[in-house]
């Protein structure tokens, strides 16, 4: 229900007084006013001029907005990182025709202090943009992330403070950091190592600590930069050692570990390398995890081998013996493809392996007289597609095209099951190998009937759904459905 229009008698001698008196208005009828529906009225008199009353919320009535309660709005309640400003807006009837600007209030649960900036008038409204900081500023706010962020204003009519709050959250506070050495093995006294750490949770750092061990041995050593990126460059000697970290004393097979503690997401995170003082050869798989039957990466280092080609062994769970891979070199790489299959091969270069198991890749230095090892696993994707050609068939001159993929499946004929709401018991269908490595792809068709079916054929009745059912050899099944009408 509307509140009923109480105006006070010096309110409607105002009212006469803006508009003219009755009878100096040539309709010669008084000013009229606008109920309009947001606590204000507006006034419109015969001879052109208007007013607006507005009824503050505090109850008071006024003409012009005086008594008007003043508004705090935002452009965004979930203001995000250092870029972005939050627009703040303060709406103050009261003062809009009086003033150009007006202070407000900003505060945060880091900055509890805060800090006074001024707001300009745009519009109807008085508006400002507030930035934020990691570190307090004369400008902008320091927050952290999650923080409360408080506008202030106080409202000299009526005599009021006003306060509105919004959470501050930092957009990259769930960015993981990584760590990284610049290679994978440092050789030779005086080797120079790189660690770089990146997290853009430190946008606005300098530096960053990170741990650096040797052994069981570990020291805090600090990396510099800008952007959320930091590095520090370190030698490694066999004979000296500084306290600054820019030496660090190591020994022959020394297993280094760089570790850096992620508060968002908090976590801890690592790299790995280690240190020789003969020039030992590597090697290594491409990936730890192969998800598919294709070309298996090898890679061997070895900086003081001067032949062209070098020998590796490949073993795995199931081919013990293993097959021998001879890789070529590449400017300072040796890099070759190994060959492997689920069967036992013809072929002596393709190594036989299982589903799930370990491969294994050895490579002996005639220099040093040491073996180095690397092993990868082989993990097939869990991934069968199961589909009808289309979703609706029609006729019986019409066939269904069925087309299965399954990684693991190899070129044997795969047997599918299919049936109709006609047809409960339906029958099985057997598909052919079509392309991709191993048999990846089989289809086959099924032929629709009225009759009792023959072989590739389904009984169906109009409106029917068909249906086709095929189990994996992990005993995982998919279906699809597809409809059939005359």
């Amino acid at each position: 229900m509307k509140k009923a229009l109480l105006l006070p008698f010096s309110l409607i001698a105002t009212i006469f007084i803006a508009c003219g008196d009755d009878s100096s208005n040539s309709a010669g009828t008084s000013c009229t006013v606008k109920d309009n529906d947001d606590n204000s009225y507006t006034l419109s008199c015969p001879d052109g001029t208007s007013a607006t009353i507005r009824n503050g919320v505090d109850g008071k009535d006024g003409a012009d907005g005086a008594g008007s309660l003043a508004v705090i709005s935002f452009s965004n309640k979930e203001p995000q990182g250092f870029v972005s400003p939050l627009s703040v807006e303060i709406s103050d009837f009261d003062l809009i025709t009086k003033e150009d600007s007006v202070q407000f209030h900003a505060s945060s649960n880091t900055d509890t202090k805060g800090l006074d900036l001024w707001a300009k008038k745009s519009g109807v409204k008085y508006v400002a943009d507030l930035y934020f900081s990691s570190k307090k500023e004369s400008s902008k706010l320091a927050v952290t992330n999650g923080d409360k962020v408080t506008i202030s204003y106080k409202d000299p009519n009526p005599e009021t403070e006003v306060s509105e709050q919004v959470i501050w959250t930092n957009y990259t506070a769930s960015s993981s950091g990584t760590l990284t050495f610049d290679k994978k093995q440092y050789v030779g006294d005086g080797a120079t190592m790189t660690i770089v750490l990146t997290d853009a949770d430190l946008t606005n750092e300098t530096s960053a600590s990170i741990n650096l061990c040797v052994g069981a041995t570990c020291s805090a050593i600090s990396l510099s930069g800008a952007g959320g990126v930091f590095s520090a460059q370190i030698k490694l000697s066999t004979t000296e050692n500084k306290p600054d970290g820019s030496v660090l004393k190591v020994a022959n097979g020394d297993r280094l570990t760089a570790k850096y503690s992620d508060k968002s997401p908090e976590q801890t995170v690592q790299a790995n390398s280690v240190f020789f003082t003969a020039r030992q050869g590597y090697v290594q798989f491409g990936q730890d995890i192969w998800n598919m039957m294709e070309n298996i990466y090898v890679y061997v280092y070895d900086e003081d081998n001067l032949d062209s080609v070098v020998e590796v062994t490949l073993t795995s769970d199931v081919d013990k013996n293993g097959v021998k891979l001879h890789i070529p070199k590449v400017n300072d790489l040796y890099y070759g493809l190994a060959k492997i299959s689920i069967e036992k091969s013809p072929i002596d270069t393709v190594l036989q392996v299982k589903d799930g198991g370990v491969m294994y890749v050895t490579y002996y230095d005639s220099s040093t007289g040491v073996s180095q090892s690397d092993n990868s696993r082989l993990n097939l994707m869990n991934t069968t597609y199961l589909t009808f050609g289309d979703s609706v068939y029609y006729g019986f001159k019409d066939k269904a095209v069925i087309t299965l993929t399954d990684y693991r499946l190899g070129m044997s004929p795969a047997v599918v099951h299919v049936w109709s709401s006609s047809d409960m018991t339906g029958r099985d269908i057997e598909l052919y190998y079509f392309g991709g490595t191993l048999g990846y792809n089989q289809h086959g068709f099924v032929e629709f009937t009225s009759q009792t079916p023959y072989d590739g054929q389904l009984k169906v009745s109009n409106g029917d759904k068909i249906f086709v059912e095929y189990t994996n050899l992990r005993d995982s099944t998919v279906r699809d459905t597809a409809i059939w009408r005359e």
